[in-house]
């Protein structure tokens, strides 16, 4: 059995957001998935590396297409 880490149970819900959104949104993802799994890499090596993330105008390049 696969034992789950910080790391895999953030992607899981990060995924699972997305899915979330995009059922909300009558089944449409409003982003592409190459920005979707982006987001999540880097959400989640922020995170496990103790970084905070930051969403200043500076990261923008990495969440250009993501409407806040």
């Amino acid at each position: 059995m696969r034992q789950a880490g910080f790391q895999h149970i953030l992607r899981l819900a990060m995924a699972l957001s997305f899915r979330f959104i995009a059922n909300a949104n009558g089944g449409k993802q409003p982003w592409m998935k190459e920005d979707r799994r982006t987001l999540i890499e880097y959400i989640s090596e922020t995170l496990e590396t103790g970084d905070a993330i930051n969403v200043g105008s500076h990261e923008r390049d990495v969440a250009s297409s993501f409407a806040w």
